[in-house]
């Protein structure tokens, strides 16, 4: 009976830590984009004038030069975020048909999410099919 109970406790830890665990990932998915969209598509909200208020300036055109530096660095920042989400889709999709890794669209799904958005490295979701399949030989 003690073991029983021993178990059903730590299960429910288990199951709580899950739970925080994902509500973490949710809010810094929820922080990312919300800073990138405060940062790129609002106009009444100016961000970008303000950090380069807080850069050392020269003279007015100077300003206005950074201002449009830090717009253009931020747009490439997320663009290339989108490559690198095509590209591990692309590499892991090769990956999987290569080795007859009997797999779901919801790990390449996963996979992309989780390299547009760079909370962990997208080889961890990656792994899942892998050690599936290996634990079933």
């Amino acid at each position: 009976m003690k073991q029983m109970s021993v178990f059903l406790m730590n299960s429910v830890n288990l199951f709580f830590y899950f739970l925080i665990q994902i509500s973490n990932v949710l809010f810094y998915v929820l922080v990312y984009f919300f800073s990138l969209f405060y940062l790129t598509a609002r106009d009444d909200v100016d961000i970008i004038h303000w950090i380069s208020s807080i850069l050392p300036e020269v003279n007015e055109n100077h300003k206005k030069w950074n201002e449009e530096t830090l717009k253009r660095n931020i747009q490439e920042i997320f663009l290339s975020s989108f490559k690198v989400a095509f590209f591990s889709a692309l590499t892991f999709w090769i990956v999987f048909e290569i080795f007859q890794i009997k797999y779901s669209f919801v790990y390449i799904f996963f996979i992309v999410l989780v390299s547009f958005i760079p909370i962990c490295s997208p080889w961890w979701i990656g792994f899942i099919p892998f050690g599936l399949q290996i634990s079933k030989c």
